[in-house]
């Protein structure tokens, strides 16, 4: 996806048998290094704030860990997480 000032995002969320499903603990996503190039990992929260998502690229792939557990005062946690995908200069 796309923010208004043209930046991009990612949304990524959990599926079962063509569902939305709202996982629990943590998930390891794995997804190809070659559309992460150029970019910094940013986790997008829904107040906004943002804080930085390590990630591991190794043999072509990009590897990263979300964490799908409520916080301190949230009542549910959310099926769907943010990252905010930042530039980052050459």
């Amino acid at each position: 996806g796309e923010l208004a000032n043209g930046e991009t995002i990612l949304s990524v969320g959990f599926e079962y048998s063509g569902k939305l499903t709202q996982p629990t603990g943590e998930v390891k996503i794995t997804i190809p290094a070659a559309l992460l190039e150029g970019y910094a990992l940013s986790l997008l929260d829904e107040d906004g704030a943002e804080s930085a998502l390590p990630c591991a690229i190794e043999d072509g792939e990009a590897s990263f860990t979300l964490s799908f557990t409520p916080e301190d005062g949230e009542e549910a946690p959310t099926p769907i997480r943010l990252i905010h995908l930042l530039p980052v200069s050459a």
